[in-house]
């Protein structure tokens, strides 16, 4: 079982990183720029991890606070 789960806006951010770094097209091309075009890839990774790090640690603090679990009157509940 996961310990922490990851919002879905997490899911997504992830997948877009892979994306980034499995395709082609660069902001910085490594066959131009050598090692240094490595330096978008890891900005990339670094930002992602940040993104669904701080995700994790609000959805934490949700849980704990008992606040997760709540619905909001009228937020998109079923319709009488």
């Amino acid at each position: 079982m996961w310990r922490y789960r990851v919002p879905p806006r997490g899911v997504v951010a992830m997948v877009g990183g892979l994306v980034y770094l499995a395709s082609p097209v660069d902001v910085l091309p490594e066959a131009i720029l050598g090692p240094l075009g490595l330096v978008d890839d890891a900005g990339v990774l670094t930002g992602v991890a940040i993104f669904v790090y701080k995700l994790v640690q609000v959805r934490q603090r949700l849980e704990r606070s008992g606040i997760q679990g709540r619905r909001r009157p009228g937020a998109g509940g079923p319709r009488a």
